[in-house]
């Protein structure tokens, strides 16, 4: 019932809300796919918040969110920007047990060589599933908890937005696609990965990369300080 009400809100466009509505009603949303769409499409809704729900929205919400993206002048954005990283937050949930492990295994790594895309597939298949994380976050530059989430819910088209920004080999995209969903598929489910890759614009995704990425330590940095 509530949550009719909040769509019909957001439907609404002479219905002004404030920033703290918005943000509650983003909160919201995360778990209720009824108020999605209302929200994506509220006229009024500020980037950051758009940016906050853009994982959890099917695609063509996501296409909708990126042409928004597109529209804003770059004042707007970087006002929006500042916004995301100011509300960086470790609420996903607690850091894993390894974390630290994985942080120590990945300085490791990169002490013997800069850190390269190539070994997100290896970390992978070595079953460092944090590591991984921390490894992506750093070569992608977003938060540990976006990544966790997104490999969590394998949401390969989340991925193909950041690693597409990001400037990743399509091959290495398509073998992690196949590594993270372990459902083979052979030569069948490799084209459809690299499709999926290449329909993705390159200037879209780094628009979209900029919304995600740490200029500052979030606190899951500092946490793990």
């Amino acid at each position: 019932g509530e949550d009719r009400v909040v769509a019909s809100l957001l439907g609404n466009p002479t219905a002004r809300l404030n920033r703290e509505t918005y943000d509650r009603v983003a909160e919201r949303a995360d778990a209720n796919p009824v108020l999605h769409a209302p929200f994506v499409r509220n006229a009024h809704v500020p980037l950051d918040m758009l940016n906050h729900v853009y994982l959890r929205v099917e695609t063509n919400l996501r296409r909708e969110i990126m042409r928004k993206f597109h529209g804003v002048s770059p004042a707007e954005l970087e006002t929006a920007l500042e916004a995301s990283r100011n509300h960086l937050s470790s609420a996903y949930g607690a850091l894993p047990d390894d974390y630290q492990a994985a942080k120590e295994h990945v300085a490791a790594l990169s002490k013997i060589t800069p850190l390269q895309p190539p070994v997100l597939v290896r970390l992978l298949r070595e079953n460092r599933r944090t590591a991984f994380l921390m490894a992506f976050a750093q070569l992608v530059d977003i938060d540990f908890d976006i990544g966790r989430r997104l490999l969590d819910s394998k949401d390969i088209d989340a991925l193909a937005m950041l690693c597409r920004g990001a400037g990743f080999d399509r091959g290495l995209f398509v073998t992690l696609c196949i590594t993270i969903m372990n459902d083979g598929g052979g030569i069948s489910k490799a084209e459809k990965y690299g499709q999926l890759y290449e329909q993705v614009p390159i200037s879209a995704a780094q628009r979209a990369l900029r919304f995600w990425k740490v200029r500052a330590k979030g606190t899951t940095s500092a946490q793990a300080a």
